[in-house]
């Protein structure tokens, strides 16, 4: 898992490879790494909700924003 100690998120290490992300993180747990925190940023909160209103998905949102659709939809909720 190279991939994610060199920096990359695991929802493009799942893009990169064509896996679920749950595959990346039940291999990252059994390979004994540690998960980074899980966090949106203001400006990518404020362009998700932005997007949000116009009308994309939470899929096409995490993509732009290279988050999973769960993150985005848990941060969307947070922020209301």
């Amino acid at each position: 898992m190279a991939d994610y100690q060199s920096g990359m998120k695991s929802t493009a290490i799942a893009r990169k490879y064509e896996i679920n992300e749950w595959t990346v993180h039940h291999r990252l747990k059994r390979a004994g790494i540690r998960k980074r925190p899980q966090s949106m940023s203001e400006q990518q909160i404020e362009l998700a909700q932005a997007l949000r209103a116009d009308g994309w998905t939470y899929d096409q949102i995490a993509e732009r924003v290279e988050f999973s659709a769960t993150t985005v939809r848990n941060m969307l909720g947070r922020s209301t």
